[in-house]
C-alpha cells in the first residue's frame, strides 16, 4: 500500500498535521487540512476538498502563519455548516489582540467564508423531541 501526499511539497521543511475532517451530506466532497511548513513562522493551515470519484485535492482556503495569525498555526479543523459556509477553527495566536496565554496560542475560529460547499437544510434533522446527548463542559473560574 502506497502513501499519497496530498500535494506537491518540495518546497516545504515539513507537515505538521493533516487530517480528513468531514463529508458533505449533499455534494460527497470529503474536506480535510494539513498544517504546511513552509520556513520561519509561515506554516500554514490548508483547506483541502476532494471530489466524489475524484483523487484530487483541491485548495478550498489557505490561512497564512504570520498573517492570518501572529506566529504558525498549530492546529484545525473544518466543516461545512448546513447554509453551505466553510468554518475553520485552529490553534493560534490571534493577530491584534493582547495574549490571553503564557505563549499567545488559543483555540479559536476565523469568520465563516459562504458559498464552501452546496447548502443542506434538505438533509434530516432529528427525528426525535429527547435532549441532545452532548455533554457541555463549563469553566468552573
Amino acid at each position: 500500500m502506497s502513501f499519497t501526499p496530498l500535494v506537491p511539497y518540495q518546497n516545504y521543511q515539513h507537515v505538521l498535521n493533516a487530517l480528513p475532517c468531514f463529508v458533505h451530506p449533499v455534494s460527497g466532497a470529503l474536506y480535510g487540512i494539513a498544517i504546511e511548513k513552509q520556513s520561519g513562522v509561515r506554516q500554514n493551515l490548508s483547506v483541502y476538498r476532494v471530489r466524489p470519484g475524484s483523487n484530487v485535492r483541491e485548495l478550498v482556503h489557505r490561512y497564512v502563519g504570520g498573517v492570518d495569525s501572529q506566529a504558525q498555526i498549530a492546529a484545525g479543523g473544518c466543516v461545512i455548516d448546513r447554509t453551505g459556509a466553510l468554518h475553520v477553527w485552529a490553534s493560534a495566536i490571534p493577530v491584534g489582540q493582547p495574549p490571553i496565554t503564557q505563549t499567545g496560542f488559543v483555540g479559536g475560529f476565523w469568520e465563516p467564508i459562504p458559498g464552501g460547499d452546496e447548502p443542506w437544510w434538505a438533509c434530516p434533522q432529528s427525528t426525535t423531541d429527547r435532549e441532545s446527548s452532548v455533554t457541555v463542559l463549563r469553566d468552573p473560574h
